[in-house]
């Protein structure tokens, strides 16, 4: 979908109805999610039955286009599992997968006209897990004031596959 969007430029119609163009994407859980706080009325959408744990969304705009994302919760440090797992779940690691971006070197996100990441001001000892943490501590409260868009702004170039 992501290639579809991006890589020839210009509006895309929507993939499935080719009805309007595209201006949000969102995946299943994310979906889920506000769909469950924007119609509480509905019913609780339980998203833990689909094998996933806790999470919390990153929402961001790319080009013209919201993204709402779902990170998964990362496993306590304690966790025996945590020992053994190579998998990433830091939101800066979820856009990257998302974009096909390399988060190291091809990925900037801007937030109030302020670069973010990568922050060179912030010296070695701040991990790309405590700026997900921001990220999504941003995320959190524009979702919470229920803003029109996002706040923070992804940049960078996509990796050609």
């Amino acid at each position: 979908l992501v290639p579809y969007l991006h890589d020839s430029g210009g509006s895309k119609p929507c993939p499935v109805s080719h009805a309007s163009p595209v201006s949000v994407v969102c995946d299943s859980l994310a979906s889920a999610f506000l769909m469950q706080q924007n119609h509480p009325d509905k019913g609780k959408v339980d998203i833990s039955e689909s094998d996933n744990e806790d999470g919390r969304i990153i929402s961001f705009r790319y080009g013209t286009i919201f993204y709402f994302l779902w990170v998964k919760s990362s496993p306590s440090s304690s966790s025996a599992s945590n020992l053994f797992s190579t998998r990433k779940n830091n939101a800066l690691d979820r856009i990257g997968s998302v974009l096909s971006m390399d988060v190291k070197s091809g990925l900037k996100v801007i937030y109030k006209g302020k670069l973010i990441y990568p922050d060179n001001n912030a010296g070695k000892n701040v991990s790309s897990d405590d700026i997900s943490e921001q990220l999504l501590d941003i995320s959190s409260g524009d979702l919470v004031h229920r803003r029109k868009k996002p706040s923070l702004v992804v940049m960078g170039l996509r990796q050609q596959k």
